[in-house]
């Protein structure tokens, strides 16, 4: 294939993928204008000659839009495929990539509410939470073997409501077992603290008795 030829190849296949993508935005266009929202504003936000004012206030309009649809899903009270007050995740995500697309295009930063869609939409805000509670158990776990060294596995998978095969590997990880120790000792230094105090008491009271006794008062 010479040079020519695979210019017109590119050629075709940037023809072909605009093509796409205009049918693609004039499907969004239809769908959004059913939700109220202006066909120019529309066209100056996701279109292929995007004016930043209309990526503004349309983010605006998508953010209102998916924190609706975040709380009808959190609160189960409708159907959310046959409620039509409600933007599909599609349109939004479609209409949101296409205007954070666009601010590439013209070189500015994405606006706040645009990227606050695009987080919400991904659900950033859950990344890492499943992991936080599972080392909320891992840590409970640690501290029943730590006042129980004889609890077994099932035992211990049961009270956190984890898998046996979990425990089991907390138990062999070198970290895990580590932290363990320490927490076993720092419990047996606590629990003989008392006795200790207990003793310097007593030895304090002694030495004082030995004192009056060396040094009556006068009185």
């Amino acid at each position: 294939m010479d040079e020519s030829e695979i210019q017109s190849l590119m050629e075709l296949l940037t023809r072909g993928w605009l093509e796409q993508r205009q049918t693609a935005i004039a499907v969004a266009m239809g769908e959004a204008e059913r939700f109220g929202i202006d066909f120019d504003l529309l066209v100056k936000a996701i279109g292929l000659a995007p004016e930043l004012d209309a990526i503004n206030e349309l983010s605006g309009v998508l953010q209102k839009a998916s924190q609706s649809r975040q709380i009808a899903e959190a609160k189960g009270e409708v159907q959310l495929s046959a409620n039509s007050d409600l933007m599909g995740n599609a349109l939004i995500n479609f209409m949101a990539a296409a205007m954070l697309r666009n601010c590439c295009t013209l070189k500015v930063p994405a606006p706040y509410e645009l990227l606050d869609v695009i987080e919400r939409q991904l659900n950033v805000e859950s990344f890492g939470k499943k992991q936080a509670r599972q080392h909320k158990k891992e840590t409970i776990a640690m501290l029943m073997l730590a006042r129980n060294p004889e609890m077994s596995t099932s035992e211990i998978a049961n009270e956190l409501g984890v898998n046996k095969s979990t425990v089991s590997r907390w138990m062999r990880d070198d970290i895990f077992m580590s932290d363990l120790e320490a927490v076993r000792r720092d419990a047996a230094l606590m629990a003989i603290i008392p006795q200790v105090l207990q003793k310097q008491r007593e030895e304090s009271e002694t030495i004082r008795q030995l004192i009056d006794k060396a040094f009556p008062s006068d009185n």
